[in-house]
């Protein structure tokens, strides 16, 4: 972890949102402070490799980025944001609720990027506010600022207990998209068991920068109210889209990836990452429990290409 990454991590910790700003979480109009963060990155070949064979991306693909690396380098900007003065929740103990990538075309390890992430949406969830950080990337040579190369939207939740007007909040806030909510069909499909072993939280943080403590050690977890270390969101995906793009080849055209976040991985496991692919360029997927009752599922979604 850099300085810098390290300074963040420090404000994350102690940032308090102030009294005013508490007060108006059961607002209908619940917004979020209308900044943003960018940089020029060139692409570093030693980290991006460690980060492809962390998550198993495979070599043939290794001169185009994951889909997921840009948000790993967009992390000290998502940070950067939130310990801004008027940003209304506590950076530490948000839950990754899900994660959607568009994909015009993946830039490569050569290419220079320029990113940029911003906050998006607000919307009212019965445990709190489920809240958009955007993070585009676009290479030196894309001069449409329509379309990046890469638009990647995490939806963050950040628990609150509503007001006794909590009713008609929900009745007049904005509704999170449908496909968070949705159940998403796998049925007969292909198997592959995928294992996270008891430090991968330490090795992920490690390339990933996130240093998030629910993913560092038991005791750092249970301080959170986890009962153990539990593996990062988007090392999941990102191990569950690397071992897809092995059979299907989706990443040769435009594409998009939905994931909804279910259940917290407890490290170690033995999953089951379930794919199936449907006659409309879809591949649905979800990623369960080895052992144990198949209603039980960590993450899922779907690739559409």
């Amino acid at each position: 972890m850099n300085t810098k990454t390290l300074q963040l991590y420090i404000k994350a910790l102690s940032h308090k949102p102030s009294t005013t700003l508490q007060s108006e979480h059961s607002l209908p109009n619940m917004c979020l402070p209308t900044v943003s963060c960018q940089r020029q990155e060139s692409i570093n070949a030693k980290h991006c490799t460690t980060y492809n064979q962390l998550t198993k991306w495979q070599p043939g693909l290794a001169s185009l980025v994951h889909p997921n690396y840009i948000q790993t380098l967009s992390l000290p900007l998502q940070l950067e944001m939130m310990v801004h003065k008027d940003f209304p929740f506590a950076p530490m103990g948000m839950v990754h609720v899900a994660n959607q990538i568009n994909v015009n075309k993946l830039p490569s390890q050569a290419d220079k990027l320029h990113l940029q992430t911003y906050f998006g949406g607000v919307f009212y969830h019965k445990k709190g506010w489920l809240f958009e950080v955007v993070t585009t990337a676009s290479s030196a040579n894309n001069t449409n600022d329509d379309a990046p190369d890469i638009k990647a939207t995490s939806f963050y939740l950040a628990r609150t207990k509503h007001a006794d007007a909590a009713e008609a909040v929900k009745n007049h806030a904005k509704q999170a998209p449908d496909w968070i909510s949705s159940a998403i069909a796998v049925g007969v499909s292909e198997k592959l068991e995928v294992n996270f072993a008891s430090n991968i939280g330490r090795q992920y943080a490690k390339v990933s920068g996130d240093y998030n403590p629910i993913h560092l050690h038991n005791m750092s977890a249970k301080f959170f109210g986890f009962k153990k270390a539990i593996a990062h969101g988007m090392f999941s995906k990102a191990l569950t889209v690397s071992n897809i793009a092995n059979k299907h080849r989706f990443y040769q055209s435009p594409f998009t990836i939905d994931t909804v976040f279910k259940h917290a991985i407890a490290l170690p496991a033995n999953t089951i990452l379930n794919t199936r692919e449907c006659a409309s360029n879809t591949i649905n997927f979800n990623l369960s429990p080895k052992t144990g009752t198949k209603e039980h599922i960590f993450l899922h979604g779907n690739i559409r290409f």
